[in-house]
């Protein structure tokens, strides 16, 4: 992980979905430990305690509290004390549509959603049961600010589901329109403060989209060689200060909204405070507004 300083603009600095992680490991921290500066105490939460399975390709935390942990066999809740464990199972329509997980996502309404390598899955809280929606696999689910639901697949493009009519709006690659999706493998959507639209894809590139015209802008960050690693994007993140930062598989890329350019940073293995690996996986903002990188590198 690289941590950039809000002071250090100039200075060289998916989620992983191949990540392996032996054990799941569970950090918690407090205010009051940092503090006193005392030994930090990781709590390990593997299978031995009852995760279904050590790949972990997703994590999230609902509006109730329940820590949700996608695997490659299994969904798993946490109530801080037991996993209650969510598994594709044939003999029950109301199971998972697969055991595979992508993607964790909780909308504005409290609805969570779970995207498989079969498709998206909507869980009834109160049933305690899923419905399958699509046959798709998904990748990424974000909701936008005007309510928007938007998956993110790999092979079938951009997608809006419409909660209500349970009606998909499918937006893909068309080889003869330049203002359609630059590639059907879609990882990332962000909206940024304007409301903007950004999608990131596997190979294609970065897009703006217009949802109201329909069309797609695309951004390179190697535009003189398409097939470029660089051009795989793996996250997507706006700062404080409204810049917007691109991950990919090759380097860490800072885009220019208003003159369309990217600034890239690479390893320089001469140069201790640059990028540790080429690829990046995830972006964030702290508190502080110190930004981390996350890499295949250890830092």
């Amino acid at each position: 992980m690289l941590k950039i300083s809000p002071t250090s603009r100039n200075e060289q600095m998916y989620l992983n979905l191949n990540v392996l992680l032996i054990c799941f490991v569970l950090m918690t921290l407090s205010l009051s430990v940092l503090a006193q500066n005392q030994t930090l105490k990781f709590q390990h939460l593997s299978i031995e305690e009852g995760l279904s399975q050590s790949v972990v390709k997703a994590i999230h935390q609902d509006s109730l509290g329940f820590l949700w942990i996608g695997t490659e066999e299994g969904l798993n809740k946490y109530d801080g004390y037991q996993f209650t464990v969510y598994e594709h199972d044939p003999q029950d329509t109301y199971s998972l549509n697969h055991s595979k997980i992508f993607a964790i996502y909780e909308d504005s309404a409290g609805t969570l959603w779970i995207g498989t390598e079969a498709g998206l899955n909507r869980y009834d809280r109160r049933l305690d049961r899923f419905e399958s929606l699509s046959k798709l696999t998904v990748w990424s689910i974000y909701e936008d600010n005007n309510d928007r639901l938007w998956i993110g697949t790999n092979g079938a493009g951009l997608n809006q589901f419409d909660r209500q009519t349970g009606q998909w709006l499918s937006y893909q690659h068309e080889p003869n329109n330049p203002k359609s999706l630059s590639h059907n493998a879609v990882w990332p959507i962000y909206q940024d403060n304007k409301g903007t639209l950004w999608i990131g894809t596997d190979g294609g590139g970065l897009n703006k989209f217009e949802p109201d015209s329909k069309q797609f802008t695309h951004y390179w960050p190697h535009p003189k060689n398409l097939t470029h690693l660089s051009n795989a994007i793996t996250s997507i993140y706006e700062d404080h200060r409204g810049i917007l930062w691109i991950g990919s598989i090759d380097g860490l890329h800072q885009f220019d909204r208003q003159q369309e350019t990217f600034e890239h940073y690479y390893p320089e293995p001469q140069n201790p405070n640059s990028l540790s690996h080429r690829a990046v996986w995830a972006i964030f903002e702290d508190s502080g507004g110190t930004l981390w990188v996350a890499t295949d590198g250890v830092d």
